[in-house]
């Protein structure tokens, strides 16, 4: 849980074998994904085998020492068996695949309907129409880099992971199975066709009256209560902590934050995420073209030169999580309407940042909000707070609200 590398012991449960598994070399940290849990319940190298299936993780990792234990794994997902993807119910897109309905089956916990995620050639086209330079070999390492992390992340506000397979033979994709959020903040915010029961469930009735204020032509969007825009910042805050310093998402974005039944807020696609090697401070990217989302991407992630080199710390998702603060508050999208040409040089150069509450939606909120979001867009990374003081400070601001 707190992201370590090197050898990591896990048990099978009473009775069940202990395994050693040595992260430092699955891909997370950028080396080769050598080992997977193959059907049986057995880790084996890579080699030729066509399908790794991830372990059950819906139970809670006890740590004893360095040890990572998992209580069971009791689930192995096989297209068709266990699992039924219906792919004429498209969810939505994800940075490295497709996402479509589905249903598992859980044995004694019977049929959930879940989030299925697909790496399928519709997806590698749709990356490669942005760049050519990325391939299918490039892709699947991504997918699998993403099932990983998700396998690993036991947070309740980071999206669950209940398995896939990793490995696409000739007939089947590779896929990650993760459970069905109610909906997106993104379209809890900006789809009119949302269903007012979802919304009423999600963000309260304030927000579904608020629908009138949508236009699609400003980028305006539904404007939430302000507890409701804060409890959802500050479970984003929250799964940033526990992510941070190992691990950067590098895609937040309102998109990516999911929405439970119960209204949790859960962060979502870890298609861009990178894990830290072990001591470094930051990440060296040498990379002629930009990931992540352009209207939250930070300043120092800009890239103008094939030769340039990015260099990426937890503060560029600190950035990100400041444009969402905002939209949060305005209710509407960051930078909508403006060229991305403009845009990346505007930002990179310090000059453009999104829209702040107007002065008289800003006194209505609580006093250091506003502050807290432009510090965290601040154009030096060292001159933003850390997801710990972000989150801490959100705590406050809501236990105000609350008295």
């Amino acid at each position: 849980r707190d992201w370590e590398e090197g050898p990591q012991s896990m048990s099978t449960g009473e009775g069940g074998s202990e395994i050693t598994l040595d992260w430092g070399n699955t891909g997370l940290g950028g080396g080769a994904l050598d080992a997977t849990l193959c059907k049986g319940g057995s880790w084996q190298g890579m080699g030729e085998s066509q399908q790794c299936v991830l372990p059950r993780l819906d139970l809670e990792i006890r740590e004893e020492g360095q040890q990572c234990v998992l209580p069971r794994f009791d689930l192995e997902i096989g297209e068709g068996k266990d699992l039924q993807i219906n792919e004429k119910h498209l969810l939505g897109f994800g940075s490295t695949g497709c996402v479509y309905m589905g249903q598992l089956t859980l044995g004694a916990d019977g049929v959930v309907p879940v989030a299925v995620k697909v790496l399928s050639d519709a997806s590698l086209n749709h990356r490669q129409l942005f760049s050519e330079a990325r391939g299918a070999d490039s892709m699947l390492a991504e997918f699998q880099r993403e099932a990983l992390i998700l396998a690993r992340s036991m947070h309740p506000n980071i999206v669950h992971c209940y398995g896939g397979s990793l490995r696409p033979c000739t007939s089947k994709p590779a896929f990650i199975v993760q459970e069905l959020c109610e909906a997106s903040l993104h379209a809890l915010m900006y789809d009119p066709f949302l269903s007012p029961t979802v919304l009423g469930q999600l963000a309260g009735s304030s927000c579904a009256d608020s629908s009138s204020r949508m236009s699609l032509r400003t980028g305006v969007g539904r404007l939430l209560p302000l507890r409701r825009a804060l409890e959802v910042a500050s479970d984003v805050a929250s799964a940033l902590v526990y992510l941070h310093p190992r691990v950067l998402h590098r895609d937040i974005k309102s998109a990516n934050v999911l929405l439970s039944a119960d209204g949790t807020a859960k962060l979502g696609d870890m298609g861009l995420s990178m894990v830290k090697p072990s001591g470094a401070a930051q990440h060296e990217v040498h990379e002629s073209y930009e990931e992540g989302t352009i209207a939250y991407l930070a300043p120092e992630c800009m890239c103008f030169s094939p030769s340039e080199q990015i260099i990426l710390t937890e503060k560029v998702d600190v950035y990100s999580f400041g444009v969402l603060l905002n939209e949060l508050v305005t209710g509407t999208r960051p930078f909508f309407g403006m060229t991305t040409p403009v845009l990346r040089v505007r930002v990179a150069l310090g000059v453009a940042r999104p829209e702040l509450p107007a002065a008289a939606a800003a006194s209505s909120l609580p006093e250091g909000l506003v502050p807290l979001i432009q510090a965290c867009w601040a154009q030096e990374p060292e001159n933003r707070p850390p997801a710990t003081g972000v989150r801490a400070a959100l705590q406050a601001m809501l236990a105000e609200l609350k008295e």
